[in-house]
């Protein structure tokens, strides 16, 4: 799948998407650097992409390497995301789960309740979902990445984006656990 994107980006390598992409399978090869200069090269490419922001902090926020890891930058990118897409709740708790990744746990309970309030009432599963970490950030604990399988969820394309990017993007997802 890498050379595909490779060869996409030497034919089309002005299109931010591909570099997202090829980021977001590097990603699930624990190729941090790697990825971290895709998402960097798609954002140069597309600067108000709220999606590319919110993965590239999500990545800085949780990078098992020391060269790649950084708080600060990834506090940054998740406010540009949630500046972009505001009132997107995905984005909100984004930002609350790097809070609490950086040891800031006031601020990642306030974040995360406010993206509770942000989420449709009568989507009990993700309200469950998004008190669970809220009740983790309370107790002072940062939910905890690792690589587990996770399953591409078609029918959620990002709204944001209407050049077709939003059909491509969901495989830009992050999946934590928290650990026993």
């Amino acid at each position: 799948m890498l050379d595909d994107y490779d060869r996409a980006i030497r034919t089309h390598g002005g299109l931010h998407w591909i570099h997202a992409l090829r980021g977001s399978a590097l990603f699930s090869l624990g190729e941090e650097q790697e990825v971290l200069a895709s998402y960097d090269e798609a954002i140069r490419l597309e600067p108000n992409n709220a999606l590319i922001f919110n993965a590239r902090a999500r990545l800085l926020s949780t990078a098992f390497d020391e060269n790649v890891r950084n708080g600060p930058r990834a506090i940054a990118d998740a406010q540009r995301a949630s500046e972009l897409a505001p009132g997107q709740p995905n984005y909100v708790a984004a930002l609350a789960t790097i809070y609490a990744e950086n040891g800031e746990f006031e601020n990642a309970v306030e974040t995360q309740q406010r993206a509770i309030d942000l989420l449709d009432p009568n989507d009990q599963r993700r309200i469950d979902f998004f008190r669970s970490r809220l009740d983790l950030y309370r107790q002072g604990i940062a939910a905890q990445r690792r690589i587990i399988w996770c399953e591409t969820i078609k029918d959620s394309p990002d709204p944001d984006y209407e050049d077709g990017s939003s059909v491509l993007l969901p495989y830009l997802s992050f999946c934590f656990v928290k650990d026993a």
